[in-house]
């Protein structure tokens, strides 16, 4: 129907004499100021005469508009040209308004006060007389480009500093928010809110700063009254300016003091004379009407990403890096408590996740999205702070509190709309929440002040919809009040008092709760701390059961609050009666009494039910039955201990070592893999770690201080050392007790024992050891192959990765650069800095040195204990052992001790130790014993797999080859020691190869005879088809030991025996 009805055309100008009364004065005001020196004033002037020239011509009669509707000037019109489309000044084509306000625009952007006062006297009376109609915007038709670029203009003009235009551009501005015939949206409705907040920042005149404080007040009551009637036209009433705002007071040098009479009625006049404000006019006109269901307030097309990614927040100055300066803490507990509370957010908490990008924006109604962009604005407003390095601003200061103010304005009169809208309760959570967490922690109480009556808006108007937010932000305020006021006493006493009086009340306010008594328990008053956890201690006895009834997520809030007092510094009874209670709670979650109160129609449930719960039914079950509940309620209290048991107090480590060990062994039955496999890696290695970092690896004094440690060092290594052994110990003891569940777990808990004992550290090394060796006696048993292949391998990798190390003794690095008596050449002996240059090289090599020694015989002793530890494993379950684990043992051990022979038989490296003298104190050879003893051993596992249960061919070679190996091997090295040095210079004849009696030679021959006998007899054991195989290798080194020269008579005696037993025989059976 509406098509139907032809819109009327066009009209020129001069046919309208309201329009040629309001545009002449302007006009001649343009010629008269123009500078004619100024060249774009110049223009300005003609083009200005040109225009009133031709407003004041006759309009032309009706017969000739008839016959000739175009102009003598332009082409006959088409549907598509500009002097056909509407424009937006009334009753005037597109072409004629852009000729009309081609001028203002150009005047506001002259730089002139004078001409930009016209434009904007003739912009106010345009728009208050609703000359100017349809919407402002950018990116629309012609028509609205216009209007948007005039209303850009008008906003520039703010920067000619000019005390008459600021007042003017109020007004021009509120006029064009408040009309029903200029619709400002999206961009332009920001950048005149922007316009005003700017001017009440930078203002020079109060009452300026007052009028421009009242104006944006007045626009977003403007705002948000027609979103939520959902309409453009609904009539506004002015706003009440001393019952809304406090005026500022008068700068000093400045305007005098705002009277609130003055801004009362400049807001009062152009809100009662404006034409349509309080009674809208009903217009016909195609594109007059603005409420709800004309097209301008439809719902987007697909433009409304594209104009929402012309990101109307960047003309507020986007915050959102200030979003990401806030605290760490403060968002990661905002974030938390939002995850853990999901369930009540429901379908409102879905929202949070869509506002993070602009383009997201995306309201089916242009009045709430006008209404949502100016609430995002002024959030992120509030949130502005200067950067840290940078000194306090007060501009940036009083534009916070301003965005707080007119905040705290919207939600005290927030409509239906406003608190149930999901996009509105999302901005909320986003943003709002946001800067309040930010600003409760303000050191300016204005700030805070401001802060506070929001949340109590949130509370008494948002409460439905933002029930996880409010449940954070409440002790956020009791906490600055804690840091702030006189006597925090008074205020536990509120809190405990108003907690203890409606226990059955609080529900999901526990958590704010512990949160609150966890930050008293780090208070610097002791009466506090005393107070606080003695109120703890009555709830935890006689109303644990309350606590996690609606959420079963306090439990870790209760559980984070006791640790936190086992750190009270002021009475040590007080930490140890909250570990106490840390075992309570672990005997209620293993009871499965984490919120059992909500069961008591339950029939199935044996708990005793909470008195004051009602039979609704309407609760669910919440009985820890699921694995992640678990883990999720165990880590906590298990980490919390663990980190206890460091703590520097004897009596508190001890205590929280026992606790956890014991909640772990009478708990543990209930513990899932997946939990247990968490325990070892976050609860009970971190242990160990400690102890790694906390303790010297090289185990020599640092640099400065004397070796001897003082007593305090010496205590706390031995309570290292005690708490590291007893902690192994039941680590070991849990493996085992628990083996059917955390037998997967089998590698980790090697390869945190073979890290001890890979330390170059004895004392740990040797704790690592004998734990091993306690997890081996006490689980062996129970090992398939599979697992005994990951213990032989591990031990492999402990043996290799413990070798000792004299590179840098046999290197001789360590007498690089050493300053000889001649070898200082003139030049440096006149050097005076020379000399404390060479003293400190010569004190760093002597350091490097001292810590090479050490770091090697650390490693021999250490080997020395590992080759026994093995031994002694083999010896316990020699039966269980399948051939290829026994081989990868004897593996282990030959690299042992062929890398001792390699060092013993090292001549230049021993002569170098020998010439260190008593810094290395070490015998010689080096490590004599560890070779010994490790081929001893080898010796007897090979000689073993010949005496246990018969394996296959294959394996049976294998082992021989491995046998005859190592028997040459050792024969050949006795050979090597026996045989004389080369003669140096024919002091002696070579036939003469008596060694002296007590010397080394002698002593390390008499010392590796034992082994040799072993050897010997080994060979003989290996029978009469391997002994006659292999005779032919073994014969010439036979013949090597008789013709040699032995330490004691032992070897011989082998060496006949064998003669006669085997060799013998051979020899006459062959002839």
């Amino acid at each position: 129907m509406a098509s139907a009805v032809a819109a009327p055309p066009p009209t020129p100008p001069e046919s309208d004499p309201r329009l040629v009364e309001i545009f002449s004065p302007f006009l001649e005001k343009l010629i008269k100021n123009a500078s004619w020196r100024n060249k774009a004033h110049s223009k300005l002037s003609h083009t200005a005469k040109s225009i009133l020239d031709r407003l004041q011509k006759p309009p032309p009669p009706p017969a000739a508009e008839a016959q000739a509707p175009s102009t003598p000037t332009s082409s006959p019109s088409t549907p598509t040209s500009s002097s056909a489309q509407p424009g937006p000044l009334r009753s005037l084509s597109l072409a004629d308004s852009e000729l009309l306000l081609a001028p203002v625009i150009s005047a506001l952007g002259s730089g002139s006060a004078k001409l930009a006062e016209a434009a904007l006297e003739l912009l106010h009376r345009l728009i208050a007389h609703s000359y100017i109609h349809g919407e402002a915007d950018p990116s629309a038709d012609p028509s609205a480009q216009l209007v948007a670029s005039l209303l850009d203009a008008a906003c520039n003009a703010l920067g000619l500093d000019d005390e008459h235009i600021e007042l003017l551009l109020l007004k021009t501005l509120l006029s064009a928010v408040t009309s029903t015939s200029v619709r400002l949206h999206g961009d332009c409705l920001l950048r005149a809110v922007r316009a005003c907040y700017d001017m009440y920042l930078g203002s020079r005149s109060a009452v300026n700063q007052a009028t421009a404080k009242a104006s944006l007040v007045q626009m977003l009551v403007i705002v948000f009254r027609r979103m939520e009637a959902d309409s453009s036209t609904v009539p506004v009433q002015p706003i009440v300016v001393a019952d809304v705002i406090e005026l500022p007071d008068a700068i000093s040098g400045s305007s005098p003091t705002a009277d609130p009479n003055v801004v009362q009625g400049f807001i009062s006049k152009i809100i009662g004379d404006f034409d349509g404000a309080l009674t809208p006019l009903a217009r016909t006109t195609s594109s007059a009407g603005a409420g709800p269901t004309v097209a301008h307030d439809g719902a987007f097309e697909t433009t409304a990403a594209a104009e929402e990614g012309a990101n109307p927040a960047d003309l507020l100055d986007s915050t959102d890096k200030d979003m990401l300066d806030a605290k760490y803490w403060e968002i990661s507990m905002y974030k938390t408590a939002i995850e853990g509370r999901k369930d009540e957010l429901g379908v409102e908490g879905a929202v949070v996740g869509t506002l993070d990008d602009d383009a997201d924006v995306r309201i089916g109604n242009k009045l709430r999205r006008d209404a949502f962009l100016v609430f995002r604005a002024l959030c992120k407003l509030s949130m502005k702070t200067p950067p840290k390095d940078a000194p306090a601003d007060p501009i940036v200061m009083r534009g916070k509190i301003l965005a707080l103010e007119l905040l705290k304005i919207l939600l005290e009169n927030a409509g239906a709309v406003f608190r149930t809208s999901e996009r509105f309760l999302g901005a909320i959570k986003q943003y709002l929440c946001l800067s309040l967490l930010k600003n409760c922690a303000s050191s300016h109480m204005i700030v805070f002040q401001l802060s506070c009556s929001i949340f109590i808006s949130l509370v008494a108007r948002f409460r439905p919809g933002l029930k996880a937010e409010i449940g954070v932000f409440f002790p956020m305020i009791i906490l600055r009040v804690l840091e702030n006021i006189a006597q925090p006493k008074l205020i536990i006493r509120c809190v405990s008092q108003m907690v203890l009086a409606r226990v059955s009340h609080v529900k999901s306010g526990w958590k704010s709760m512990f949160m609150v008594f966890a930050t008293a328990s780090y208070d610097d008053h002791k009466n506090i701390v005393l107070l606080a956890f003695e109120i703890i201690e009555k709830i935890l006895r006689e109303y644990f059961p309350y606590i996690t009834e609606t959420e079963t997520t306090t439990f870790n809030d209760c559980v984070n609050c006791l640790i936190a007092f086992t750190n009270s510094r002021f009475n040590k009874d007080i930490s140890l009666n909250a570990i106490g209670f840390l075992r309570f709670c672990a005997a209620k979650l293993a009871e499965g009494d984490i919120g059992s109160s909500r069961l008591k129609d339950n029939p199935s449930n044996s708990n005793p039910p909470s008195p004051h719960l009602t039979n609704d039914g309407k609760q669910e079950c919440t009985v820890l039955v699921d694995k992640e509940d678990h883990i999720h309620f165990w880590f906590p209290l298990l980490a919390g201990l663990s980190e206890l048991t460091f703590d520097l107090r004897p009596e508190i480590r001890k205590s929280a070592l026992q606790v956890l060990f014991d909640t772990l062994r009478n708990h543990g039955h209930l513990f899932s893999l997946p939990l247990w496999e968490k325990v070892f890696d976050s609860v009970l290695f971190p242990i160990f770690d400690y102890v790694r970092h906390a303790i010297d690896p090289s185990g020599n004094p640092p640099q400065g201080q004397s070796v001897e440690n003082d007593p305090a060092e010496l205590d706390q290594d031995a309570w290292l050392y005690e708490t590291c052994t007893l902690a192994l110990q039941l680590v070991v003891d849990l493996f085992v007790k628990f083996y059917d569940t955390v037998n997967p777990l089998l590698k980790k808990v090697l390869l945190l024992l073979t890290s001890f004992i890979k330390r170059p550290h004895q004392s740990l090394a040797g704790i690592g050891i004998a734990a091993f060796v306690r997890l081996m006696s006490s689980a062996g048993s129970m090992f398939v192959d599979e697992k005994w292949l990951e213990v032989v391998l591990s031990l492999k990798e402990a043996a290799t990765e413990t070798l000792p190390d004299f590179t840098y003794v046999s290197s001789g690095a360590y007498l690089e650069n050493v300053p000889t008596e001649n070898g200082v050449s003139a030049d440096n002996r006149e050097d005076e800095s020379e000399p404390v240059a060479d003293d400190n090289e010569e004190s760093s090599r002597s350091r490097n040195l001292y810590f090479t020694i050490g770091d090697a015989k650390c490693r021999a002793a250490v080997q020395l204990l590992l080759i026994q530890a093995v031994m002694e494993v083999y010896n316990m379950y020699r039966g269980q052992l399948s051939a290829q684990n026994t081989v990868i043992l004897f593996e282990a051990l030959h690299t042992v001790a062929a890398h001792a022979h390699k060092i013993n038989s090292d001549s230049d490296l021993r002569s170098k130790l020998q010439e260190l003298g008593s810094m290395t104190q070490m015998q010689d050879p080096p490590l004599l014993r560890l070779e010994n003893e490790s081929y001893q051993l080898c010796l007897s596992i090979l000689q073993n797999i010949f005496l246990d249960s018969s394996p296959d061919h294959g394996s049976t070679e294998v082992v021989e080859s491995h046998l005859i190996g190592l028997c040459k091997e050792v024969l050949e090295v006795y050979l090597s020691t026996a045989r004389p040095s080369q003669p140096s210079s024919g002091t002696q004849p070579l036939g003469h190869w008596l060694i002296p009696v007590g010397s080394s030679k002698r002593r390390e021959l008499a010392a590796r005879a034992p082994l040799v006998v072993s050897t010997l007899q080994a060979i003989s054991g290996l029978g009469d088809s391997a002994f006659e195989k292999n005779l032919r290798q073994f014969f010439p080194l036979l013949a090597g030991l008789i013709s040699c020269e032995h330490g004691s008579s032992e070897v011989q005696v082998a060496l006949s025996d064998m003669f006669s037993t085997w060799v013998g025989p051979l020899v006459l059976q062959s002839c």
